[in-house]
C-alpha cells in the first residue's frame, strides 16, 4: 500500500537501526541452539508496552447484587 517511497530501507536495516539507536528497542543474540541470529525487545521496552496496555483497562464487568 505505501510502497518503498514511505518505507525506502530492507527490513534488516531497520532492525539494525532498532538494535544500535541510542536507547534502542531491540536486543540481538544467537541463541544456544541454532545458528540464527534473534532479536527481542528490551526490558524497558516490555514494560512500557505492558503498561500501555494496563491503560487501556478491561471492559465492565457487571455483577449480580443479591440485596
Amino acid at each position: 500500500i505505501y510502497g518503498s517511497d514511505k518505507y525506502p530501507k530492507s527490513a534488516q536495516a531497520y532492525l539494525e537501526d532498532w538494535i544500535n539507536i541510542k536507547g534502542g528497542y531491540l536486543r540481538k543474540y544467537l541463541p544456544m541452539q541454532g545458528d540464527s541470529i534473534e532479536c527481542d525487545l528490551l526490558p524497558d521496552v516490555e514494560k512500557a508496552l505492558r503498561w500501555i496496555e494496563e491503560m487501556q483497562g478491561s471492559g465492565f464487568v457487571g455483577t449480580e447484587s443479591l440485596s
